[in-house]
């Protein structure tokens, strides 16, 4: 809570039994919705400089009911605006990198990286689990070893040397076409 004057403020329930903080704005145009945003004042002269904020966005402004989520963060200190980094969608879809995620999680970069990292302290891992039909597993070992797995049992591993093993854990020749 900020103002010229007043930097502190109560807040109590007053009778409210749907919510102890609601956040709203008017309208139903798309993307209207109550905005949490985190910032500091350095000065009451420089007023408040957001860095941080969570989103609700109307998407569907017929009912006032359909919304998703969105976060955002300033990265620099010369970003004139907040940038939107997660959304999740009315249908639970996540997006990180995208506000469009297609599935219950996607992960976008913009520009060559690292979009997801996996890892136990010593190895990086992925792991794909479908309900009923096993375990998908890609595993790196700190020996350069990379090994594919399927319902807990290891497949494929290509060795350090660049030794390929198809259902052998220990490959001795290299593969070629």
């Amino acid at each position: 809570m900020y103002g010229a004057s007043q930097t502190t403020a109560a807040l109590t329930d007053a009778g409210v039994t749907t919510g102890m903080l609601a956040l709203n704005s008017s309208g139903s145009a798309a993307g209207n919705g109550g905005t949490l945003t985190f910032g500091n004042a350095q000065s009451v002269a420089a007023g408040s400089v957001g860095f941080a904020a969570i989103k609700g966005l109307l998407t569907n402004g017929t009912t006032n009911t359909i919304g998703d989520l969105a976060f955002s963060t300033r990265n620099a200190v010369s970003d004139t605006a907040l940038t939107e980094r997660m959304r999740i969608l009315a249908s639970g879809n996540v997006g990180i990198g995208t506000a469009s995620p297609g599935e219950k999680l996607s992960v976008v970069v913009s520009a060559a990286g690292t979009s997801a990292k996996f890892t136990d302290g010593t190895n990086s891992s992925l792991f794909i689990k479908h309900p009923s039909s096993g375990l998908l597993n890609f595993d790196m070992d700190s020996g350069n070893q990379l090994s594919f797995s399927d319902g807990g049992v290891e497949n494929i591993r290509i060795n350090g040397s660049g030794f390929l093993g198809i259902a052998s854990t220990s490959p001795r020749i290299i593969f070629s076409r």
